[in-house]
């Protein structure tokens, strides 16, 4: 059982970032996210879980990191990257295989989120401007179920004090029976932690999920948290 934590900067944005292994890796798929430059001012993110169990789902989790990486540097538009991945996914993955995935690309100058959700959990957005959090859109299916799938791009625009929470099954799935942390109690955290920082929202999420799993997490979990702090240089 391991946790990883970090946090960045990117322009007016706070960015925090937590993953916990589950408590017997070689059972679990893969959760992942990435978080990677393109160009100056605009950073690609990504979070996911592969479908599967031990080796090979770490196989197929590594693949799908790197094509993304690869597609994205070549052309970054969402929609785009995630027609492509799916294609090579298809191709080249066994059947039991598929990834649920949410890759965007936040622009520090605009403060402009423009992402693309293969069938993966729904993020949160908090508007500090309504006070309220509520989810964003999913817009397509999973990938490497079948070839010729396509993708909706959506774009949110972040302004000071709004908060993005991307986050994997093993953070709203952590419990047991009817007891577990679920989506709506992960809404409420965001609303009531969203004043603090990025990385501190973070840790308050993870927490909350390991008190509900009373510390032993039977499931990966990842999260990325993203704040805006001001303004973008372009209004």
């Amino acid at each position: 059982m391991s946790v990883v934590q970090g946090q960045d900067r990117h322009g007016g944005f706070e960015i925090g970032e937590r993953y916990h292994s589950a408590l017997d890796e070689a059972l679990v798929g893969g959760d992942f996210y990435d978080i990677f430059r393109i160009g100056d001012d605009q950073l690609g993110i990504v979070i996911a879980d592969v479908a599967g169990k031990g080796l090979n789902a770490a196989v197929y989790t590594a693949m799908t990191k790197y094509m993304l990486r690869a597609y994205a540097l070549e052309d970054s538009a969402p929609e785009r990257v995630l027609a492509r991945l799916n294609e090579a996914l298809t191709e080249c993955t066994p059947v039991e295989i598929f990834v649920t995935l949410v890759y965007g690309v936040l622009d520090g100058r605009t403060g402009v989120f423009r992402y693309a959700n293969a069938g993966h959990e729904q993020p949160i957005l908090y508007s500090s401007s309504a006070g309220m959090a509520y989810n964003l859109d999913v817009t397509g299916r999973a990938l490497a179920f079948v070839h010729g799938s396509t993708y909706t791009a959506c774009d949110v625009v972040m302004r000071p004090g709004d908060l993005l929470a991307l986050y994997t099954d093993g953070i709203t799935d952590a419990g047991s029976g009817v007891n577990r942390m679920g989506v709506e109690r992960l809404v409420r955290i965001v609303e009531s932690e969203a004043t603090h920082s990025a990385p501190d929202v973070a840790n308050a999420v993870l927490n909350t999920a390991l008190e509900f799993s009373g510390g032993r997490l039977t499931d990966d979990a990842a999260l990325v948290m993203i704040k805006a702090v001001q303004a973008g240089v372009e209004e």
